[in-house]
């Protein structure tokens, strides 16, 4: 006879040290994400004056754009902390960097096409993930 306590877990758990290795990454890769922005943004940055109120506005999207990316990571951060696969979690990760390259580049109002397409890319593939992760469904 098998006691409840001897059955094995439907899923393995994740370890400590593996969630907090992958939400290190994402640390990681937001950084640098970050960094890469406003050094690309900082470079390429137009040389006429601009506008102060569309600068205002500008920057004012950069601080918006931030606040969404920091938001979905963490959520990211909260599901790093499941059993989740190895390829997910680093899709995951590339997800949320995506959208992390977005802020400093529109923060110097350079190069706005892409910093506009890595931002909503980013934000659809986090999107595309969670929807088809099995997370978001109602366990039966």
């Amino acid at each position: 006879m098998v006691t409840i306590s001897e059955r094995q877990p439907r899923s393995t758990p994740v370890t400590w040290e593996l969630a907090r290795t992958r939400r290190i990454a994402l640390g990681g890769a937001i950084l640098i994400a970050l960094a890469t922005g406003a050094a690309i943004g900082s470079t390429y940055a137009p040389a006429a004056a601009t506008d102060p109120d569309l600068l205002v506005l500008v920057r004012f999207m950069a601080f918006v754009k931030t606040v969404i990316a920091l938001s979905a990571a963490a959520a990211v951060a909260w599901r790093l902390g499941a059993d989740i696969a190895r390829p997910l979690s680093a899709a995951y990760i590339a997800s949320v960097a995506l959208m992390a390259l977005a802020p400093g580049l529109i923060w110097y109002e350079a190069l706005l096409p892409l910093a506009s397409g890595a931002f909503h890319s980013g934000l659809l593939l986090g999107l595309a993930l969670s929807a088809g992760d099995g997370l978001l469904k109602r366990s039966a």
